[in-house]
């Protein structure tokens, strides 16, 4: 039985191009202000979230096994790309450079301000527009099987600009995480706790390599 959907729906999809290209804004076009691109333009896409979709998501209650889901999801990330690192190094040499390149972007801004815009901006932005309105508008049409893969597909995507293996596969994986962990439990609560401080451990904290 084919699924009835609204506008809404149509809309969330119609708003792909304009996050590539934001995407592409950061990482390319303004990359020597990169984290002032990046933080302006998730701004721009959770804004796009809210007005098409509403406040009542972002209210949705969440329970001691949301926070769980949270904190467990980001160590299991974060041990995958640790163990990762070491393997792909020694498999791919070459792959010390391209993760070099991604910690490079630490020298734009104090990392103060970095810590800020990942845990307040970029971290909660990007699950309130990629899984709070791509991933919604897909299970809604297609269901939550093809929301998880296709979701997954252009979060991976959009970082094809970068031309980075290293970012391209750690946007892969944890996108299939948080939009698995999405699907399961209908909120983003869990998934802006594992998002917020994967990137915080990840780029400020405790970086792998």
């Amino acid at each position: 039985m084919r699924r009835q959907v609204g506008p809404r729906v149509w809309l969330a999809l119609a708003t792909f191009p304009i996050a590539a290209f934001l995407f592409a804004n950061a990482f390319v076009f303004s990359k020597h202000e990169f984290w002032i691109a990046m933080a302006g333009g998730v701004f721009v896409l959770a804004v796009l979230a809210v007005v098409i979709r509403g406040l009542a998501l972002y209210g949705a209650p969440a329970d001691g096994l949301d926070l769980a889901i949270g904190f467990g999801s980001f160590a299991g990330l974060y041990a995958t790309f640790w163990i990762g690192d070491k393997i792909v190094r020694f498999i791919r040499p070459v792959s010390g450079g391209e993760i070099s390149a991604i910690y490079d972007l630490r020298s734009q801004a104090p990392l103060a301000l970095i810590a800020l815009l990942l845990v307040f901006v970029i971290a909660p932005g990007e699950e309130l527009y990629w899984r709070g309105l791509v991933n919604w508008a897909l299970a809604s049409r297609f269901g939550d099987g093809t929301s998880v893969i296709v979701g997954t597909v252009l979060y991976g995507s959009v970082h094809l600009v970068t031309q980075n293996v290293a970012i391209i596969l750690a946007a892969v994986v944890a996108g299939f995480v948080w939009s698995m962990i999405f699907a399961l439990r209908r909120r983003l609560f869990p998934v802006i706790v594992s998002h917020v401080l994967f990137d915080l451990f990840l780029f400020v904290l405790a970086p792998v390599g």
